[in-house]
């Protein structure tokens, strides 16, 4: 199931680039002069939220196609790799969980290692989509003006503060809790709130687990008095305690770079980033 999302979504995103391509060949609708348009019939305009693309009223023909080819598609781009990210360092949580709480059972462990296989492989493919597409397109189209019409424009990276909406950094991570010991629930912002929540729970209970596992490993090397098998269950606890650990590190390490990423062809301007907050948008 996971490896068919995977491989919709990376199909989803290649569709939406080739489509921009073709976009990119179709001449913009142009008024005629001669002829004098008249329409008696007053069409009402339906205001655009703030946190939604589109262009402004007095937008040309050329200039809408334009903000679909240079706007719209890479945000598509931009929030499909930001949730498989996501979606692939929850998958390595959950197999890092599962090996901790296998403790020496092999059919537990075969399915977590067969879990964290396929969330590897989904991070490797998010982070290699981009490159892939960028690279098959610099060769099909060595103008630089040919390739950023494909939707392929330079990378850049935005500040930290943007990424730290959704994934917080280690100082919020272990911020001081008021004495008050009050509950602070999310509200209805998804990506603001709601997805920072879980992943911060999930780090916590990962992080417990991990500690768990550790001193279990060391009671049962203390009371193993040199019985072979307590001795290889506790190596084994242990070992694969270490490999959660660096899992749970190494992935939360690559999806706060990912989230970095900005593709839009302005250096300075994070209109397109998935992870601004919509107040920053407006300002």
């Amino acid at each position: 199931m996971i490896k068919k999302c995977l491989i919709f979504m990376l199909g989803l995103m290649l569709g939406l680039s080739l489509f921009g391509g073709l976009l990119s060949f179709v001449p913009p609708v142009q008024a005629d002069d001669e002829k004098e348009v008249v329409n008696p019939v007053v069409q009402p305009t339906i205001p655009v939220p703030d946190f939604l693309p589109a262009p402004d009223v007095g937008s040309t023909g050329g200039e809408t196609q334009n903000f679909i080819l240079n706007e719209t598609i890479p945000r598509a781009i931009n929030i499909g790799i930001g949730i498989l990210s996501i979606t692939a360092f929850i998958g390595i949580l959950i197999s890092a969980i599962q090996m901790l709480t296998a403790y020496g059972n092999d059919e537990k462990l075969n399915r977590a290692k067969t879990n964290l296989r396929y969330s590897l492989i989904g991070l490797v493919l998010v982070m290699l989509s981009y490159a892939i597409v960028s690279i098959v397109v610099s060769i099909a189209l060595p103008n630089e003006e040919d390739a950023e019409s494909w939707l392929i424009p330079s990378a850049y990276a935005v500040d930290d503060e943007d990424v730290e909406i959704l994934l917080p950094n280690q100082q919020k991570l272990i911020e001081e809790q008021d004495d008050q010991g009050r509950v602070s629930l999310p509200g209805g912002d998804f990506l603001g709130e709601v997805v920072p929540a879980i992943i911060t729970n999930l780090m916590y209970v990962v992080a417990f687990l991990i500690f768990i596992a550790f001193m279990y490993g060391g009671v049962l090397l203390v009371i193993g008095r040199g019985q072979e098998e307590s001795l290889t269950k506790a190596k084994n606890i242990m070992i694969y305690a270490a490999i959660a650990l660096a899992l749970v590190s190494l992935g939360f390490a690559l999806v706060y770079g990912i989230t970095t990423l900005n593709l839009t062809e302005d250096e300075e301007s994070p209109s397109d980033d998935v992870f601004v907050d919509t107040e920053e948008r407006n300002e």
